[in-house]
């Protein structure tokens, strides 16, 4: 029975041990992310049960496998990796992406057909509104892996410096002033059409690789 019972935790271990290290790899392409799981999966197959070392002890933490993994890759390519969507992470930048579309889109259609009609100031105003969908959210989605995580904070950061300089220009409400007129959106609006797109944001930085967070304290 006790040696079930060490059978039935090693087991646990290993899989815990797996689940971590296929979202650290996530970042890789599919192929060289199942060859570095079955090398992995045939070590910890070949460990001993009766060995009491934590799998993180005999063969490593996940994310240095990943960061050893990703290294690897890159000496071999042209370019640094550029984060996949088998990525948890990336998946949900691209559907804050999506769900930011439809307004986006509903404005450049209505730019082109009465734009012609409009004033520069009309012009730079809707600009302005579109500055998320333009610039904070396409960035993640290009950036290489060592650059992903850093451009994703700080373009987290603007959007919400973004909403945050419309809500309070919202609650003056003093529409003399130059922001008021760049930035003057019913605080209902930004509330529909941001904060869906900021939580799934939030959740991609949360939920990011621990290889992608903290790639330059590893070794």
């Amino acid at each position: 029975m006790t040696t079930s019972l060490l059978l039935d935790g090693r087991a646990d271990e290993k899989a815990r041990y797996l689940r971590e290290l296929r979202r650290e790899l996530s970042v890789l392409p599919s192929g060289r992310r199942r060859d570095v799981l079955r090398d992995v999966t045939d070590h910890l197959d070949d460990a001993t049960p009766e060995d009491p070392r934590p799998f993180k002890e005999i063969l490593g933490a996940p994310e240095l496998i990943a960061r050893t993994a990703i290294r690897d890759h890159d000496l071999h390519a042209p370019r640094s990796l550029r984060p996949g969507y088998a990525m948890v992470s990336k998946r949900l930048q691209l559907l804050a992406g999506i769900l930011y579309c439809p307004p986006a889109v509903y404005g450049l259609v209505m730019l082109a057909l009465d734009g012609r009609d409009w004033f520069l100031w009309d012009h730079l105003r809707f600009l302005l509104q579109l500055v998320p969908a333009l610039l904070f959210l396409p960035l993640p989605l290009l950036a290489r892996w060592k650059r992903w995580y850093l451009i994703s904070v700080l373009c987290w950061g603007g959007y919400v410096a973004y909403l945050v300089a419309q809500l309070v220009v919202n609650q003056m409400a003093v529409t003399n002033l130059l922001a008021a007129e760049l930035w003057f959106v019913p605080t209902s609006m930004v509330w529909i059409s941001h904060a869906p797109v900021i939580v799934l944001l939030t959740l991609a930085l949360l939920g990011a690789p621990t290889v992608l967070r903290h790639h330059r304290n590893l070794r």
